[in-house]
């Protein structure tokens, strides 16, 4: 059965941060490490991965503002505000030196983490993330997830209209019933209206502000992904000074969610865990 965001929490706890009540579940013990939903989703999107993770690490995994249970009092939302959010709510559970990780529109948050504070965590993986380097480009990933996502025709708006969310409930009923499970049935127009500012006008970084994300990093694409293009996310990789990278093949768009999630979980692991482990030294006795 699928949780209404509406319904009091059985599970996980709010803290309060930023002006919010950001809703995080917590799972594992160990180092902390913070995860980061995609677009139209919630900290769930993370639940088949949580075993594997949950087994190593002190694993958080919030919802976004305006996503799920958190709240959102200021309308519009942005990448920045989203990237100041998990700032606070670091802060306010007191986690020193996180690993970050961020899958789609989490890695966008990720990114923008790393940007504004490159120091602060031990280590970011960004899971269908890429540079933003060409606003164009970016306007065009967007119309192709309006067109063939959200099933809204014409050209790219600067806002979303009524109209817009009536074409999806014709269109896309799945996907309207997949935000309003998430967000509740009546409360996921308001999400998507106050999220279309940072999907049609995403924030650029220059090669000079990757250049300071000197923690690891971890740069993962799939090669079915048809809204992050492959050359893209290689930019990414190309820009970050310490970084890795892994194209899983047939991996969609979903991510952790996809057919492939268990490949996924081995990549993470086996990136994650040379991050926070401790080297065994040995010693030659004469």
């Amino acid at each position: 059965m699928t949780r209404d965001p509406s319904e009091a929490a059985s599970q996980g706890q709010y803290a309060s941060a930023n002006g919010l009540r950001i809703y995080f579940e917590e799972h594992g013990t160990g180092h902390p490490l913070l995860l980061l939903h995609g677009g139209f989703g919630t900290h769930r999107d993370w639940d088949s991965q949580l075993p594997a993770l949950a087994a190593h690490f002190r694993v958080i995994a919030p919802d976004f503002r305006g996503h799920g249970r958190t709240d959102n009092p200021t309308g519009p939302i942005s990448y920045e505000m989203m990237a100041q959010d998990n700032f606070a709510l670091i802060e306010a559970l007191g986690i020193q030196k996180p690993v970050i990780v961020g899958m789609s529109d989490g890695s966008y948050v990720a990114l923008q983490m790393s940007v504004m504070a490159p120091e602060l965590a031990t280590a970011y993986a960004f899971l269908g993330g890429w540079l933003w380097s060409a606003t164009e480009e970016s306007r065009r990933g967007m119309l192709r997830i309006q067109h063939e996502v959200m099933g809204i025709d014409g050209p790219l708006r600067a806002e979303l209209a009524d109209e817009d969310t009536r074409q999806m409930e014709q269109n896309r009923p799945q996907i309207v019933a997949y935000l309003q499970a998430n967000h509740g049935r009546d409360a996921w127009k308001t999400y998507l209206k106050n999220m279309w500012p940072a999907w049609t006008r995403p924030t650029e970084h220059g090669p000079d502000e990757l250049q300071r994300i000197t923690p690891s990093t971890l740069v993962v694409v799939g090669d079915g992904d048809s809204f992050v293009p492959l050359k893209n996310a290689v930019d990414l990789y190309e820009h970050l000074p310490n970084a890795e990278m892994a194209v899983i093949p047939g991996m969609d768009p979903n991510y952790a969610k996809s057919e492939r999630g268990d490949l996924l979980s081995q990549i993470l692991m086996h990136f994650l865990l040379r991050q926070v482990e401790t080297p065994t030294i040995c010693l030659t006795i004469p």
